[in-house]
């Protein structure tokens, strides 16, 4: 009886228990209703600041063409249901209330209801918070090709089948490690070995090939950089040779079978320099295939089963010129066209290019093309022979129209086996004047985009390894600098690799283009005698981008003498204290043509622009200073002797351009009112100036008749963009009567755009972004007067306002300012612009140059202009 009764009692008291909670838990939903709800509106917002930073990991991610992991999608998904459900949840709210003697009285059901289900909202909000922890949320995207020479043209020819497979079979033997193809120049050695890689690919004899073009100037890093790439490695980190081939090394000792292929080797190499170790060691993963243009340079790689690849058979040779002609023509040039075939020699590469060059030309043109092969000179090219110059010379001259011959011996300034973007043709043409009848950025890209395919077809220029790029040949690129070194039209000067300045004497003064690469110049003339030079790119070789490096070292003084024609200067890493364009000769101050200047990553220089330098650049149109470290004045004007005629210095400047100077504290030193004058400065981008307080005084301000473009961006001290300070030469109002587009970012000082007391008048204004400008008050301190703009505040979210005033002090007032989180308040149209979408899109680009060390951005500048040449203000 006990035992009953100690069960019952101890049955009731779990019965008790449960009851007891259940209540407890049941009326806390009442209790604490308020409360529940206050603190789900707390974790949605923690939720959804979560999937802003997680949307901000991604969005980086992409721009680095990396890869989202899958379960980062996965919740970015959930978090958008999550937040789509608990808002619909929120809008039921109302629900708690109903009519009570037509009083509004609490529905306690109701809210018992939603306080439960609003605890099971909060857990689902805290845990899907807790699943965005991670650690990567992306990885990079797998190289889509082993980066081979292009072989959609590959040609088979039956007389080198066996050659084929022997290399396969060679590659297939685990005692073989080191295999070598070698042929003349021209023969079709990178081709055929795109094809191996292409098939042992398919075969699964390897589970990765990788390559790199070695060349004559033998480059350590960018060797191990094409490897790395095409692998997937990420050498950034490392700097060192001997760094970089460990990592490669543990790379290719993964365990998985690769092949390393070598192209256009010139000498001996060192593979333990370059991948860590040696194939040869009893290590079964690696192979290496080289080739070579000398079977004496395989032998001196201990190459144990080299390859030669003889030239084609005749009749090959005649049925790839046939195929190349598209047809095989009448028979009067039938016999003509069997000897221009002769001539070229059995070489693929001449083959291609003489039958495009010659393709649909009648008798007259065969006829002469057979003379001029006949009676060629020689030509002291290393590697190539009279009758193939004389052969792809022909190739040449058929180019039409001359801008494709320009456009061609333009790619021979870039370095040996370079990829040649696109952009960066299209940027030297441009600054190169060949361009004809051209007067937008468009119309200049279609025409060198059609250039470029003119060189295609005609087998001069190959596709380039990266997108929206072109390679060339370095056969056709000895041709290219041989022909324009004696062309007067162009009158190019190319040294590569050279181990010190060369000897330029009398028979380079008519020189238009020089172009010199080097590890390093340890002295440079005190007089470069060029009268006619106009386009001067000195470069070391194993710097980037290519035709924007000037990298000498050891120079204190850098001067120019006697270049009256200089129309383009870039200087980077130069160790000087300052920059002097001498002319040599006091009448000829005004001669100076340079039209564009930019300097960039010289640290020891104090002040750009001298007192007797700024007397020299009247013709200047941009200019732009980089990471010069040490700048702190970018125009010198004490000691200035102004004389008659000499007042407004400088009014040929259209672009100012100044990015991450940290130590610039002024433009100019003295006032420049009746000395410098920027009535045609058209556009103003100042990012990273971060001792800066202000860019202009209200009397230059006033003299900025043509600006259409002002950013400023990421200046720490900047307090206003005109000055405040008296200024007796302003009266009343400041006008700038062009200005379309003003951004302002990451200011964190800012107050005003100005505090002068003056009317701002800008009668075109149509585009602003005002962002992290969080003490800003209000825009100006005077009135303001301008039409209706767009206020943008991401790719898909802009704006209407009326007056820039209104809106701050609104932002202002309502508690928000211009800071980070900002959401604008305005009168949103409702309307995709692609044009709108397209502009903000080239801003964010600037900033993207702005963060990768961009700095110049010529090119992404001239495509904003041209937009905002465009833009109307709204008509209301």
């Amino acid at each position: 009886m006990e035992i009953l009764s100690s069960l019952v009692q101890s049955i009731g008291e779990r019965i008790t228990n449960v009851l007891v909670s259940t209540l407890k838990r049941e009326v806390g939903y009442l209790v604490h209703y308020e409360e529940t709800f206050r603190n789900i509106q707390e974790e949605l917002d923690d939720l959804e600041n979560k999937g802003k930073r997680v949307q901000e990991r991604v969005d980086i991610a992409r721009n680095n063409a990396e890869d989202i992991e899958e379960d980062v999608w996965k919740w970015l998904t959930k978090v958008h249901g999550v937040k789509e459900e608990v808002n619909a949840f929120l809008e039921g709210k109302h629900e708690v209330y109903t009519s009570c003697f037509r009083l509004r009285c609490p529905d306690f059901g109701s809210r018992r209801r939603l306080g439960r289900e609003a605890k099971k909202k909060i857990e689902l909000i805290t845990r899907v918070i807790g699943d965005g922890d991670f650690d990567a949320i992306s990885h990079r995207a797998p190289i889509g090709d082993i980066g081979l020479p292009s072989i959609a043209d590959y040609e088979h020819f039956g007389s080198r089948q066996h050659v084929f497979n022997e290399i396969f079979e060679a590659l297939r033997d685990d005692a073989i490690k080191v295999v070598g193809m070698c042929g003349m120049p021209g023969v079709g050695k990178s081709k055929m070995v795109g094809k191996i890689g292409e098939h042992v690919m398919k075969e699964m004899l390897f589970h990765e090939v990788t390559m790199a073009v070695v060349s004559a100037n033998e480059d350590v890093k960018k060797i191990q950089a094409n490897l790395a790439v095409r692998l997937g490695l990420n050498l950034s980190g490392e700097e060192t040779e001997s760094g970089r081939a460990d990592l490669l090394e543990k790379r290719l000792r993964n365990g998985r079978k690769h092949l390393v292929i070598l192209d256009d080797v010139w000498n001996k190499l060192e593979l333990r320099s370059i991948i860590g170790f040696d194939v040869k060691e009893d290590f079964k993963g690696c192979k290496i295939l080289l080739t070579s243009r000398s079977q004496a340079v395989l032998h001196a790689n201990e190459c144990q089963r080299p390859f030669l690849i003889e030239l084609l058979k005749k009749e090959e040779a005649w049925d790839l010129f046939k195929k190349t002609l598209n047809c095989v023509g009448n028979l009067d040039i039938l016999p003509l066209m069997e000897k221009v075939c002769e001539e070229c020699g059995c070489l693929p590469l001449v083959i291609r290019a003489v039958g495009a060059a010659l393709k649909g030309k009648d008798k007259s043109a065969w006829e002469d093309a057979l003379e001029r092969f006949r009676n060629s000179s020689p030509q002291n090219i290393s590697g190539i022979d009279r009758k193939m110059y004389a052969l792809l010379k022909l190739s040449y001259d058929q180019l039409e129209p001359d801008e494709g011959k320009s456009c061609l011996l333009l790619c021979s300034l870039f370095g040996e086996d370079a990829d040649i973007s696109i952009d960066d043709l299209l940027r030297h043409a441009k600054a190169m004047g060949f361009l004809e009848h051209v007067r937008t950025l468009e119309q200049a890209r279609n025409r060198v985009l059609s250039l470029v395919d003119t060189l295609r077809t005609s087998c001069l220029l190959l596709e380039g390894t990266e997108d929206n790029s072109v390679k060339m040949h370095d056969v056709i690129r000895g041709v290219a600098i041989s022909i324009a070194s004696e062309d007067k039209k162009h009158a190019f000067v190319v040294k590569d690799g050279v181990l010190e300045w060369p000897d330029i004497d009398d028979t380079y003064r008519a020189t238009k283009v020089m172009s010199i690469r080097s590890e390093k110049f340890g002295k440079i003339p005190d007089k470069l005698d060029c009268p006619d030079l106009h386009t001067l790119v000195l470069q070391c070789s194993s710097s980037d981008p290519p035709l924007q490096s000037f990298a000498i070292k050891d120079v204190v003084k850098f001067t120019m003498q006697d270049l009256h024609c200089l129309e383009e200067l870039r200087i980077t890493h130069l160790v000087i204290n300052s920059i002097d364009i001498s002319l040599g000769h006091t009448h000829a101050v005004r001669s100076c043509k340079l039209r564009v200047l930019c300097i960039k990553n010289c640290n020891k220089v104090s002040a750009v622009v001298s007192p007797t330098l700024i007397l020299r650049l009247q013709n200047l149109e941009r200019f732009s200073v980089t990471r010069c470290d040490q700048l702190r004045e970018l125009f010198d004007l004490e000691g200035l002797n102004v004389g008659e005629g000499d007042f407004g210095l400088l009014s040929k400047v259209r672009r100012l351009n100044l990015n991450k100077l940290s130590r610039l504290q002024c433009l100019w030193n003295k006032d420049p009112h009746g000395i410098l004058s920027f009535q045609s400065l058209t556009v103003v981008i100042i990012r990273g100036c971060g001792l800066l307080r202000n860019l202009f005084s209200c009397s230059v301000a006033g003299a900025l008749q043509q600006l259409r473009v002002l950013i400023v961006k990421s200046c720490q001290l900047m307090e206003e963009i005109i000055a405040s300070g008296e200024d007796k030469k302003v009266t009343g109002e400041i006008v700038f009567p062009q200005l379309k587009l003003i951004k302002l970012e990451k200011l964190p000082n800012l107050t005003s755009f100005s505090r002068a007391n003056y009317a701002l008048i800008m009668p075109l204004l149509t585009v602003a972004a005002l962002d992290k400008c969080p003490k800003m008050q209000i825009f100006t301190s005077g009135d303001i007067s301008m039409p209706m703009i767009k206020i943008f505040r991401s790719k898909n979210l802009s704006f209407w306002i009326k007056d820039l005033n209104n809106y701050v002090q609104q932002q202002v007032l309502n508690g928000k300012g211009l800071a980070m989180d900002d959401r604008i308040d305005g009168t949103d149209d409702g309307e995709e612009d692609e044009e709108e979408i397209k502009l903000y899109s080239i801003l964010e680009l600037l900033d993207n140059e702005d963060d990768n060390d961009g700095g110049d951005s010529d090119f992404e500048i001239d495509e904003l202009i041209d937009m905002v040449e465009d833009l109307q203000p709204k008509r209301t």
